[in-house]
């Protein structure tokens, strides 16, 4: 049985930092993972909750948010070369920008 109510706050700041953090940047895009806990009972009758980690569906924002702030500040680092993909990210803003006008 799971038991949402019964989370934590050391697991959601885990789970936070986690998501901060992802492996996979196009994954974080689609799903995040988050600390699942369990009732589970052992053979002498005790009960006790078993932690485990879970992929749920939903956007990581915040794993988008440090990638892209961690990607600006390593290309204002070396400006000369990254000059290419930041003409190349200005297009795309200005792209995006013509499309919300219309």
């Amino acid at each position: 049985v799971t038991i949402n109510e019964n989370t934590n706050t050391l697991d959601t700041i885990m789970d936070l930092l986690r998501g901060a953090f992802p492996d996979n940047i196009v994954q974080a895009t689609f799903g995040k993972h988050a600390t699942n806990l369990e009732n589970k009972t052992r053979e002498d009758g005790t009960t006790y909750l078993k932690r485990t980690l879970e992929f749920k569906n939903g956007m990581n924002m915040i794993g988008v948010i440090v990638l892209s702030i961690v990607s600006g500040v390593i290309m204002s680092l070396n400006p000369e070369e990254s000059a290419p993909l930041m003409r190349l990210i200005q297009a795309i803003n200005d792209l995006t920008m013509r499309l919300v006008q219309l």
